[in-house]
């Protein structure tokens, strides 16, 4: 009999130690687990951080008696080349909506990032610099000076930008763009084209509204 019990008593020693071992182990693995899968969803987030749109697409405004996107002027300089460079602003209204690969986002009149719509606290105004007249040389030398109501795809500069962007079918692109206290900067600009764009009877009854003017 002490025998049998001292077996017995070795055996649930045993048992026991088996199942600290078990324990131990499963706990480790799981506190090993827990930063790897943290550390994933924090690239993951990031990744989709880095990869936002720096984008913001403008669709064209403009109805009966001169209703159309505002335009500031901000300051002015020479060029090396003698032209007059214009740091320019333009004052919209967000869009709801993403602008969408194709600016399908986009009533007319508003601005929105690429990939997402721009935030309701604003900014509101977008700065860029473009050339006072893109057509100085034609019009000193008396060659014809293009006025038509496409002239920005070819000479964008203060006076046919606003007018380009006068047409609902018409869109603006405004590149790399950072934020400077209330206003957005572009690095980079010019016209974009979506492909066939079609005015649809909802737009003609948001043509009416006025884009945002920012505080003076």
């Amino acid at each position: 009999m002490k025998i049998s019990n001292l077996r017995l008593a070795r055996l649930a020693v045993a048992l026991l130690l088996t199942a600290v071992a078990i324990t131990t182990a499963s706990s480790q693995t799981r506190r090993q687990s827990t930063p790897l899968e943290k550390k994933s969803t924090s690239t993951s987030d990031a990744a989709r951080e880095a990869f936002k749109s720096d984008e913001i697409r403008c669709r064209g405004y403009g109805r009966p008696g001169g209703s159309a996107f505002v335009f500031f002027t901000v300051n002015s300089r020479a060029s090396t080349t003698g032209e007059t460079i214009v740091t320019y602003e333009i004052a919209f209204t967000p869009g709801m909506r993403a602008a969408g690969a194709r600016g399908e986002g986009l009533q007319p009149g508003d601005c929105a990032y690429v990939d997402r719509p721009i935030s309701e606290s604003g900014p509101y105004p977008i700065r860029f610099e473009t050339v006072a007249n893109a057509q100085l040389k034609q019009a000193l030398h008396g060659s014809a000076v293009d006025r038509s109501a496409t002239a920005a795809e070819r000479y964008p500069d203060t006076q046919t930008i606003p007018e380009y962007l006068k047409d609902p079918n018409h869109y603006w692109s405004f590149l790399g763009i950072s934020q400077s206290g209330n206003v957005f900067v572009a690095g980079g600009h010019k016209f974009w084209k979506p492909g066939v764009v079609v005015l649809q009877p909802a737009d003609s009854i948001n043509n009416t509204r006025r884009p945002r003017i920012p505080p003076q």
